[in-house]
This record gives structure tokens, sequence and C-alpha cells, in this order.
């Protein structure tokens, strides 16, 4: 509903009974299972329709195929980035019915950021019917095997995304966006090992982190509970250094007072391992304090520990938790349980549970990998160097200095501004080559080293995570089959598996 005149107009809703269905004339090779890396390639179709409040709403939806869309260089999401999207996979059952996992807490996800961006509300209700036939029209491209039956851990990733397209350069809000809805078929995002790299089958290779509290992904009071593309860009360049020096991702830390605050593994929700006193195992990740993406694997992996906790017992026993791990703190318990906490996470916290011997495993999840292990954190710390004798006099320096700081700072040059930003960049780099020297000694303990500026020392420390045969550990294994076994249906739980 709109006011216009001072009186109310009712614009069209998104209404899947108008849906128009045109079919491509020209239709792909379906590519092959052996390499499908995630986001590449995508199907023949796509579902589109727009919103104009002068053209009376949300259009009739169409899926039609795959081609380019055209907007104007005025446009809201190029100009102030009023643009969110979701990620979505469709599964193929084992009656070869596609299955979608847990759409509605999708739907639920990008309204809310449809809202937080202040772009034209949607009935998720009706986007969700839409989806589903959009997957059916695509239902070849789900992976399959050479009898066209289910392959585990292969999908067809959906990707729904919405912009904002008014035409203005005005700092404002876009009453104009367009919605549409893409399909990538995805093999398994860590792929198989090779016999020569002398892994066993299965093997999934632990990932390296570097922390970084420099940059943010997220901070309170700002975006970061919401899927938009501009929380992710931000994280390029910070994820681009790590990588130069050999990182798979970053560690993403918010500083409070001299607290590092842990948040999330590049895209993905932060989960750690640990293990109690009584031999049952503690399962910790942030809680969802506004910073952190409300993530569906995220809250299925709670709710399924919650729900019992010895629901992956089976799967494991404490014989194969860890050999790495001193025998003074080895559990006895044959079968432990397993405990779910949204607990806040200081990476301090993290290095005295390692130096505990405490930590069993560290993992990411997320849609893409569903469950990634980890297999080292390197993380950069500061600490005060001055002495108690000279604490006053430096205090008085210090006081000093910050007053001519700020007066530098009412008149500072737009040179010197770049300067900054190039030099938080700098330190990117200099975090991650110091990081790397740690991690490379490869040992389960705390690796260091020391680098001295004035008074502040930089200490750069690896935790080790303990290794496992098959990359990754056993509980995230289990985690992992399970989430797939309810994916793929051969699990029922709760109806989170939907059909299309």
């Amino acid at each position: 509903m709109a006011i216009e005149n001072g009186h109310a107009v009712f614009l069209q809703e998104i209404d899947p009974s108008k849906l128009k269905i045109t079919r491509t004339s020209t239709p792909s090779t379906l590519p092959s299972t052996t390499s499908l890396p995630f986001g590449i390639h995508h199907s023949d179709h796509m579902l589109i329709l727009s919103y104009d409040p002068q053209a009376g709403g949300w259009s009739a939806p169409e899926i039609k195929p795959y081609a380019n869309i055209s907007l104007d260089p005025m446009s809201s999401c190029f100009q102030y980035a009023t643009s969110c999207f979701e990620g979505m996979k469709a599964y193929l059952s084992p009656t070869s019915q596609p299955l979608l996992f847990r759409p509605k807490m999708n739907m639920a996800r990008l309204a809310s950021s449809v809202s937080r961006l202040s772009l034209p509300p949607f009935d998720t209700s009706a986007l969700l019917e839409l989806i589903k036939k959009l997957v059916k029209t695509e239902e070849k491209w789900i992976p399959r095997d050479e009898q066209g039956k289910a392959l585990t851990g292969y999908s067809l990733y959906v990707r729904p995304t919405m912009l904002g397209t008014k035409s203005s350069l005005g700092v404002g809000a876009s009453d104009k966006a367009i919605l549409y809805v893409i399909c990538s078929p995805s093999g398994p995002f860590f792929p198989p090992v090779l016999p020569s790299e002398g892994k066993v089958p299965g093997y999934i290779k632990p990932v390296k982190l570097l922390a970084v509290s420099e940059h943010v992904r997220a901070w309170p009071g700002g975006t970061g509970a919401h899927k938009l593309a501009l929380n992710y860009s931000p994280g390029f360049l910070t994820q681009k250094e790590a990588e130069r020096k050999g990182y798979d991702q970053i560690l993403w830390l918010r500083r409070e007072g001299r607290e590092e605050v842990v948040m999330e593994v590049g895209a993905m929700n932060f989960f750690v391992a640990l293990k109690r006193d009584d031999g049952d195992i503690d399962i910790i990740t942030p809680p969802l304090d506004g910073t952190i993406l409300p993530g569906v694997t995220r809250a299925s992996i709670l709710q399924l520990i919650q729900s019992d906790q010895t629901l992956f017992s089976s799967s494991f026993s404490s014989s194969t938790i860890s050999s790495t791990i001193s025998t003074s703190t080895t559990t006895t318990n044959p079968a432990p349980k397993l405990y779910a906490h949204e607990t806040p996470l200081t990476m301090s916290q993290l290095d005295t549970y390692h130096s505990q011997h405490k930590i069993l495993e560290i993992f990411g999840v997320g849609t893409a990998a569903i469950v990634a292990p980890v297999g080292a954190v390197s993380y950069s710390s500061s600490l005060s160097s001055l002495s108690s004798s000279s604490s006053s006099n430096n205090n008085n320096n210090n006081n000093n200095n910050n007053d001519k700081e700020k007066d530098k700072a009412q008149t500072m040059d737009p040179a010197d501004v770049q300067g900054i930003g190039q030099a938080h960049a700098a330190n990117v780099v200099e975090i991650a080559e110091n990081a790397d020297d740690a991690v490379d000694h490869g040992d389960q303990t705390t690796a260091a080293t020391t680098i001295t500026a004035g008074t502040t020392t930089n200490t750069t420390k690896t935790i080790v995570v303990p290794e496992y045969e098959q990359g990754i550990g056993p509980v995230a294994a289990a985690i992992r089959r399970m989430i797939l076994d309810i994916q793929e249906g051969r699990v029922e739980w709760e109806g989170w598996a939907v059909g299309c």
C-alpha cells in the first residue's frame, strides 16, 4: 500500500498465478561432474520480476532464458549499494525429487535484508513458490551420476537477488527494484583429493586462517546480521593479502577494549569443539548480537544438538576424537555427549583453551561449504611494554601527543587520509607475513614471533588444531554427514527438506 494525495493506493503483490515461462531455444550442454567449482556455471533460465509504484507494484513474474539485465547507470544499486541476496541449495532426493533445505528461513532472511536497505517489501511465500517452479524448470541441472541418480554433496545453488533501481543520484531509499533468481550447478565445496596426494579417500583439507582485527567485517549497530552485498566487498582486500601469504580464509575479529572478539570465518559462522572435564564436548559459536549473520546451517546444527545431546554420539567415540591431545586430558567417555552454546569468544580465550589442550576441533559452517575444518589460526596480539616507573611521564607525553593529533585531524589533507588507508592495508600484509612464519612450524604448541616498535610489542601466535586422518575431525564430520542426509532426503527431520 502507498499513499498518494492523502489516499491509500493498494499496490500489486507478487502473484505466482501470473507466472509466464519462456523456455530457451538453445539449451546448454550440462557441465561435467568431474569439475564443478562453486559459482562458475549457470543454468539455462532465470526468474525475474520488478517493482515500480508508478506501474502499480510488482510486475508479473517471468521465468525466461538466462540473459543480461539492462539498468540505468544512475541506478541506486550502482551508486549506493542497495543490493542484497540469499544463498540456498536444491538437492536431489533418492527418488529424484528436487529438495530445498529450510527455504522459509532464507526467505525470512532476505525479507530482513530488504527491509534493512529500505527496498520494496515482498511476499515471502509467493517468492518461495516461484523459486520452487524455477528449480523444477532447471531440474536437469542438479548433478547426477551416469545412472541419473543423486550424487551426494552435489547440488543446484540458488541465488535470489534484489537490486534497487531508482534512477537518481540523490541520497535516499530506492522505491524501485528488480528481483531475480539464478541457479548454478555445484559439486562439493572441497574437491576430492588425488591418490598422488597420499591422503585417505574422502579427505577434506583443513583451512588455514589469518585472524584480523585491523579491518572488521561488521560492528554493533551495523549491517552484519544481513546478507547485503556491501558487507562482502570491503573484505576482499584483506582476503587477497591473506591468500598471497598462503592462508585460505580470514577469521574476522572485533576489538573491544583490550580484547579481540571472534566473529566469522570468511563468510561462514565460527564453531569450536572443546573437551569438558567430564569427557563430554562443548560446541561453542558466537551469539547473534547483530554483527553475526544468522546462518541457516548454523541454526540447524544448534537445533540438532539441542534436540538430543547423544544424537551424534554413535558417530564417534573418545578414541576417535584425537590421538594428538596429551594423555593427561584424554577423555575416557566412550560416547561423548555434545552441548551447544551461543557464547562470546575472544582470541585470548581460544589461546587459553589451546594451552589447556581443550580444543578438539575448529570449523566454519555455511551453505556453500556446509562444514569446513580449520587446521590453524594465526593472529597478532599487541602487548604494552611500558614500565611502571615511566608510566606517569609517558601518560603526560601521550596526552600532549593526543592533543596534537586532534588538532591535526581537524585540518587533515585528503592525501593524508589516503595514506592512512594504505597504512592499514600495509599492516594487514605485515601481520600476514609474520603470521606465516609462525604457522609454518606445524607443531601442536602455540608458535610465536615478536616484533617490537616503540613502546608496543606485536606478538604473532598460531593456534594449531589437532590433526585427523580424514582432515575433518570426527565431530565436524558427524555434523556434516547428518546435515547432508537431511538435505538429500535420506533422513527426515521436522520437514527441513522441502520438495519442489
